[in-house]
């Protein structure tokens, strides 16, 4: 099939600029073929890429199926719980903090 693209350069009109589909900086159309090559070789890494990381969370997903490996889940937990002030900490400016715990069994003492 045929495909028309529009190209502009960046000293043309402003109507051929906003109506075209790429808009070269070059004053010379003689960049095109570079600029092609240049745009199969990126468009070349990111379907490499997409195959990689498709391919990776395929392998994670199996292994996580076997049983070989663990959740991830649990490991997200502890990483956000280490976060979490503990009662230990300094408490943050012009925010209330509880007071201790009334103890039932001796009354409140």
């Amino acid at each position: 099939y045929i495909v028309a693209h529009g190209i502009a350069i960046s000293d043309g009109a402003a109507i051929a600029r906003e109506v075209a589909d790429v808009t070269i900086l070059a004053d010379d159309l003689r960049v095109l073929p570079q600029l092609r090559r240049l745009s199969e070789a990126l468009m070349g890494r990111i379907r490499n890429n997409y195959r990689f990381i498709l391919s990776f969370n395929t392998a994670l997903i199996g292994l996580g199926v076997v049983g070989l490996l663990p959740p991830a889940a649990p490991s997200a937990q502890r990483l956000h719980d280490r976060d979490l002030p503990s009662k230990h900490d300094a408490p943050a400016a012009g925010i209330a903090q509880p007071g201790p715990r009334r103890n039932e069994t001796t009354g409140g003492r």
